[in-house]
């Protein structure tokens, strides 16, 4: 004996919640890219480094340490430690070092900003920093070819005397 079959769909309801799911799971994947996607895009251009090749700033240039995340390119960086705790925005800005400090801490208001300190780095460089807030430094190096602001600024959970040394290490690789 044989037996046929109706189509699928066999009826109008049949149709209607067929074509409720291809919606739905149109509108899943639609959210999942807006979702997931801008992150992703952001990231595009990271590369790694290697802690030996130096990275254009201006015109100057800095070794980021080994394994940090480096973002962008000559007329600005980002760059952050390898455990994402600590994210680093390096320019080289056009004004004097007094200048760049000035508006550097006119940009923050209702922050407690520490005092301004002066070191000279192990590779004979200048640096001016102060504390901006809980979770935030400022500071510049001066290079023979120009100055180095770094715009530097821990992330959510993390505190920023855990990175200290860290960033001891970037600013030690600004080149003369």
């Amino acid at each position: 004996m044989t037996t046929t079959r109706e189509p699928f769909p066999a009826s109008p309801w049949d149709r209607i919640l067929a074509g409720i799911g291809a919606a739905a799971a149109i509108v899943f994947v639609a959210l999942a890219l807006v979702t997931a996607l801008p992150p992703v895009l952001a990231q595009a251009g990271a590369r790694v480094s290697d802690g030996v090749t130096p990275e254009p700033v201006g015109a100057a240039s800095i070794v980021v340490p080994e394994g940090w995340v480096v973002l962008g390119g000559p007329d600005g960086l980002t760059v952050r430690t390898p455990d994402g705790g600590l994210e680093v925005h390096v320019t080289s800005p056009s004004a004097s070092l007094q200048d760049e400090l000035t508006t550097a801490f006119g940009v923050v208001p209702d922050v407690t900003i520490g005092p301004v300190r002066s070191e000279t780095l192990s590779t004979g460089l200048r640096v001016s920093h102060a504390d901006v807030g809980d979770d935030s430094i400022v500071a510049v190096v001066e290079t023979d070819a120009a100055s180095v602001l770094f715009d530097v600024r821990v992330t959510e959970g993390h505190e920023l005397a855990d990175y200290r040394a860290a960033f001891g290490e970037l600013l030690a690789g600004v080149q003369p």
